[in-house]
């Protein structure tokens, strides 16, 4: 497989350009000055595509429109079968080691996959469990499990590779040596800040561990439970750990497990967490199954969020012509003009890239199966690369346009 372009072989798929919306619509909601009323013209109706999904469709849109797609920013390279085994297809999550350009992807299938983009190899890792979260951050590859020993039971583990030592180092994460594993739920994020690792669960727990000749638990944010409901993030932005829970609510705690603010985000579970910086603007971004991306600030008030905070931005903002979807991920990108962008995930399959700081929807990616959830988002900024993974097992690779 070769990502970067080429000949492809084996169980992958090209496709060209799908329509393209003549029109750029959007919101032009500029959080930074709080204008938030000033509502873009509608993108403009597309052209047939020459490719799968170029036709007349409903993602996004209301009923009857076409769709307007992103091809000016991302253009759909190849579609590989990472993870379709037979009762069990999904891509669960990926990863990058940036600086190797080597990106890791774990299924249902209970496999992990490293896919070499510079060579176009790949290797895997067949574990037996399902991989339910990655992580990679200082040559250490981290990988959450989920295991049900009985039905009803679930118990996470996680394990962590070294990759830069020769034989590759196999770490298990134990809570003790009655209960060899990290969690009792299935591990649904991770994430690094300084010297620790954290990991979340659906126990409702979110775990600290460090190194010291074996990954040791050092404590648990909150002592015991970090939330009141299952966790479904945990990011760390600006020397903060972010965690997000299946109720709404997301904490902000120190490195050094302490909380400092607690907040209602959203009405319905958080699924993604990430930070940005722009023109004298730092803010967090978080996104939810109840449909919405919210933008709080940080500049104030030291970096935190107090309990009856409003975002200073909602999209869709309520004169939107999208319909509002349940997302499930999302990431940031500086695009080589200099322009930042946010591609978002989403229940229904469809993924969106819009603009920041104006969340100007710039359309829809198009090439992947828009019938199966994306599951996760990974950029390559090095290769300028963009990769999708979705619950059908196939992972879309897009080339940003220069």
């Amino acid at each position: 497989m070769n990502f970067g372009g080429g000949n492809h072989s084996g169980n992958s798929s090209r496709g060209g350009g799908g329509g393209r919306g003549r029109g750029r619509g959007g919101s032009n909601a500029n959080y930074n000055n709080n204008n938030n009323n000033n509502s873009g013209g509608r993108g403009g109706r597309g052209r047939r595509g020459n490719s799968r999904g170029g036709g007349r469709g409903t993602s996004g849109r209301g009923r009857g429109t076409r769709i307007k797609f992103a091809d000016s920013i991302a253009t759909f390279d190849v579609s590989v079968d990472a993870h379709v085994m037979p009762g069990k297809p999904g891509i669960q999550a990926l990863t990058l080691w940036a600086e190797n350009n080597i990106l890791f992807s774990g299924g249902a299938d209970g496999i992990t996959k490293m896919f070499d983009i510079n060579s176009g190899t790949c290797n895997e890792s067949p574990d037996g469990k399902e991989v339910s979260s990655l992580c990679f951050e200082l040559g250490w590859l981290f990988v959450g499990y989920l295991d049900q020993p009985q039905p009803g039971q679930d118990v996470g583990f996680v394990k962590g590779y070294n990759l830069m030592a020769s034989p590759v180092e196999i770490f298990n994460f134990e809570l003790n040596a009655q209960f060899p594993a990290a969690h009792q739920g299935r591990v649904t994020s991770i994430c690094v800040a300084g010297e620790f690792v954290f990991t979340a669960s659906e126990d409702k727990t979110v775990r600290a561990w460090k190194l010291d000749q074996k990954w040791n638990l050092v404590g648990s944010l909150g002592n015991q439970f970090a939330h009141d409901t299952p966790v479904r993030k945990v990011a760390a932005w600006n020397n903060k750990i972010f965690t997000g829970a299946f109720n709404g609510e997301i904490k902000i705690w120190s490195v050094q497990g302490a909380q400092e603010s607690v907040f209602q985000a959203h009405s319905e579970m958080v699924t993604d967490i990430c930070g940005w910086t722009g023109p004298n603007q730092n803010v967090l971004l978080t996104c939810s199954a109840d449909k919405t991306i919210k933008v709080w600030d940080l500049a104030a008030n030291q970096g935190l969020i107090a309990p009856n905070s409003q975002p200073v931005f909602t999209y869709p903002p309520p004169d939107s012509p999208l319909r509002p979807k349940a997302l499930t991920c999302m990431k940031t990108h500086q695009l080589g003009s200099g322009v930042s962008i946010l591609i978002c995930g989403f229940l229904d399959g469809s993924a969106q890239v819009l603009d920041l700081p104006d969340f100007t929807d710039l359309g829809f990616l198009n090439g992947h199966d828009r019938n199966s959830t994306v599951t996760s988002l990974q950029v390559v900024p090095q290769q300028n690369l963009l990769f999708l993974g979705s619950l059908s097992g196939k992972l879309s690779c897009y080339k940003f346009v220069s």
